[in-house]
């Protein structure tokens, strides 16, 4: 059965209620280790920081201030480190990956985020131009991999996943280098509680203070058999190769998902999650929640609809909607709800529909759109076959050049556009009287 993307990555950090327990006996003892931790973490980045990547003694002296922070590194017995495969290709579940390879496999991992070079610098990436594009990036990097010197490590899902269901597709740029890719295997379990490693939307330095806050966390390392690339692959077909061979090693699927996928679904659940709880249903504020907000985006009857409302804003947008899909014009949308020919519930009378300025009105309904100063006496005496042919004209002869900026220049050119085209009707309509006699 195909992964489905959720399955993917960890929504929540405490996945049972035994674990939320647990989590609530320890958090006094938990927040003093953390304490404790970063100040011991303070001295770790320093000596990370000084001492070359190269020096046998820098790896032993981080392992052991690692276990003091709860990170421990537990290296596989199989397959060993090929010297000839110059790139190093990992599956990407936390925010140490980088940093716990690098205990056991001293290796250089470019900066492909283009971040600024002091938190490059910081979190152990290196720069290679990848601000100035890909193949400027690229060219570097294959500089590096001739010289004797560490592999690169590339992480080519680009997105942490859980590592339970499935990988990433992966990006191309560390298999276009002309080097063979050597796959490396990255689990990691809290033992002693059921708290995820990395979560959907947590932030670097959240993900951080829990490392430092649960009592141990015990990252695992597999090599697999270096992978050659066969002269008939296009990049893709390599990348698509090798990450199958890690997520049969794994145990999970090969996914078409891209990090791009990941964060369009972070979005998706942020939006959901923002989403107010609905009005009951057949009540006034249940239909207006219910009306999509307008944008840009959502097609030319959202457009006619904003330039409606912009015009009338005490009409609501769903009777504008309505009137727009009969029309298809903002002109005889407009002249419609001025001239009291649509049907405009309000609140009191939401249940039904009522006919406003209909032909056979001789009193002032209570629920009629009065438009006030707005409308001319002129319009106010006119006929309902003269209203059905200016509605008729309106949306061609009669439009607008353009719409008007603010509120003022709109209902100026709606009181002109609206005159001609009254006058225009009574002309019509007098030729075609004439024509009849």
């Amino acid at each position: 059965m195909a992964v489905e993307i959720v399955q993917l990555f960890s929504h929540q950090r405490i996945k049972d209620s035994k674990t939320a327990i647990l989590f609530a006996v320890y958090l006094p003892l938990g927040l003093l280790i953390a304490l404790l931790r970063i100040f011991i973490g303070l001295h770790v980045f320093i000596i990370a920081c000084i001492l070359p990547k190269q020096l046998p003694i820098r790896r032993y002296l981080l392992r052991t201030m690692c276990l003091i922070l709860g990170v421990v590194v537990r290296p596989s017995s199989g397959q060993p480190r090929d010297e000839d495969a110059k790139v190093l290709v990992a599956n990407h579940i936390s925010v140490l990956d980088h940093f716990v390879i690098s205990l056991q496999y001293p290796s250089v991992v470019p900066n492909v985020w283009s971040l600024p070079s002091i938190l490059s610098w910081t979190l152990g990436y290196t720069s290679m131009g990848a601000a100035d594009g890909r193949q400027v990036f690229l060219d570097n990097v294959k500089r590096h991999c001739q010289q004797p010197t560490l592999p690169v490590l590339a992480f080519p899902e680009g997105a942490m996943t859980n590592g339970r269901a499935g990988l990433l597709k992966f990006s191309t740029w560390a298999f276009c280098i002309d080097q063979d890719v050597q796959p490396l295997i990255l689990t990691a379990d809290r033992p002693m509680v059921n708290i995820s490693v990395e979560a959907v939307g947590s932030s670097l330095w959240q993900d951080m203070l829990w490392f430092l806050f649960v009592p141990c966390t015990v990252f695992s390392l597999r090599l697999l058999p270096a992978v050659k690339r066969e002269s008939y692959q296009t990049a893709d077909e390599y990348s698509g190769a090798v990450q199958g061979l890690m997520a049969q090693a794994l145990n999970v699927e090969a996914t078409p998902f891209t990090s791009a996928d990941k964060a369009e679904h972070i979005k998706r659940i942020s939006v959901d999650s923002r989403l107010p709880e609905r009005a009951p249903a057949h009540s006034p504020a249940a239909t207006e929640k219910e009306m999509p907000q307008t944008t840009e985006r959502d097609g030319p009857l959202e457009r006619m609809v904003k330039q409606v409302h912009d015009v009338l804003p005490h009409i609501p947008q769903h009777i504008i909607r309505k009137d727009l899909e009969s029309t298809n014009s903002v002109d005889a949308t407009i002249f419609n709800l001025l001239e009291n020919v649509t049907e405009v519930p309000t609140t009191s009378d939401a249940g039904r529909s009522t006919s406003v300025g209909g032909a056979n009105s001789s009193e002032p309904h209570p629920n009629r759109y009065e438009p006030g100063t707005t409308s001319s006496a002129a319009s106010q005496s006119t006929s309902p076959s003269v209203r059905r042919t200016c509605l008729a004209l309106s949306c061609t002869k009669f439009a607008a050049a353009t719409f008007g900026k603010s509120s003022s220049e709109r209902q100026k050119s709606l009181q002109e556009r609206k005159a001609a085209l009254l006058a225009s009707a009574r002309r019509h309509l007098a030729e075609k009287e004439n024509l009849d006699k």
